[in-house]
């Protein structure tokens, strides 16, 4: 039996989705031809400038190989997402996360402290303000670069 090569990457950008629960049925339906659930070892899913949810978020979660992954420019927003990125602290593999031109507050960086293997977040063109204290990036020992311009300090 002939083997297939295996899709480490996936992109699906600029293509403004808005449909919430096109990400979660490409998971959620296994035995679907484009389940994404298919490709076991994805490293890099980019899905910017889409207008996704807090539904999406959570369907991440079940990458566990990532190492990139984009959401940039998804008009996502507030301190909402506290609890779907919590979720994603089973992407133990994760080094790359672009959150960037979203509109996050500060409360974003709590939810992130699971993803220990980070080294790399783009935060730019948020809504972050006020002062960010050590606690709030104690966790996330291996991080490397910080992007945080554009935001309301």
């Amino acid at each position: 039996m002939k083997k297939t090569k295996e899709i480490k990457e996936f992109v699906r950008s600029r293509r403004n989705i808005t449909n919430h629960h096109l990400l979660p049925s490409w998971v959620d339906e296994p035995k679907s031809s484009i389940s994404l659930l298919r490709l076991k070892k994805l490293e890099r899913l980019d899905l910017h400038s889409n207008r996704f949810n807090c539904s999406t978020i959570q369907s991440l979660r079940l990458f566990k190989s990532l190492k990139t992954l984009s959401l940039l420019d998804n008009y996502l927003e507030g301190s909402f997402p506290a609890k779907e990125f919590k979720s994603l602290s089973k992407l133990s593999k994760l080094k790359h996360l672009d959150l960037g031109g979203n509109q996050f507050d500060k409360e974003i960086l709590r939810s992130l402290g699971a993803l220990l293997a980070l080294t790399s977040l783009k935060l730019d063109y948020n809504f972050i303000e006020s002062t960010l204290y050590d606690q709030d990036l104690a966790s996330l020992r291996s991080l490397e670069v910080l992007n945080l311009a554009n935001n309301h300090f």
